[in-house]
């Protein structure tokens, strides 16, 4: 339950973060039956590591975003929208590259629905972004 926008930026973050890890495990469920050495092996190998990176990064955005206080601490935190934004060329190369592979639909499908919880996770968090 969201009472002011941070609460709903921390919520949007914790749906991005669970889908991200599972749509790790359905890539590490793929991957158990790629064959070694195939294009199909290292698609699927690149986008369990970046998929893994984005969950730690998510974990510190979490972090940070719930920590944030704004002018009550004297502090800005600048480009805090960045902080999730960072994770787009993860999402986006595993979504390019799985075209290629065979029987690949659900996970396209998955990519394209991590990129728009991005999409909306960087909306909310847009109003934090203090730029000079």
């Amino acid at each position: 339950e969201a009472k002011d926008l941070r609460d709903l930026v921390l919520v949007t973050v914790d749906i991005f973060k669970s889908r991200v890890t599972a749509a790790s495990g359905k890539i590490k469920q793929k991957l158990q039956d790629a064959k070694k050495g195939t294009v199909a092996m290292h698609v699927l190998s690149y986008c369990e590591v970046e998929y893994e990176d984005v969950v730690r990064r998510l974990n510190v955005c979490h972090g940070l975003i719930k920590d944030y206080q704004g002018d009550k601490s004297g502090q800005q935190f600048l480009h805090l929208s960045d902080c999730v934004d960072i994770n787009y060329n993860p999402i986006v190369m595993c979504w390019l590259e799985l075209p290629d592979m065979p029987g690949a639909e659900a996970l396209i499908k998955e990519n394209e629905e991590l990129y728009m919880l991005l999409i909306l996770n960087n909306a909310l968090l847009i109003s934090y972004d203090v730029r000079d």
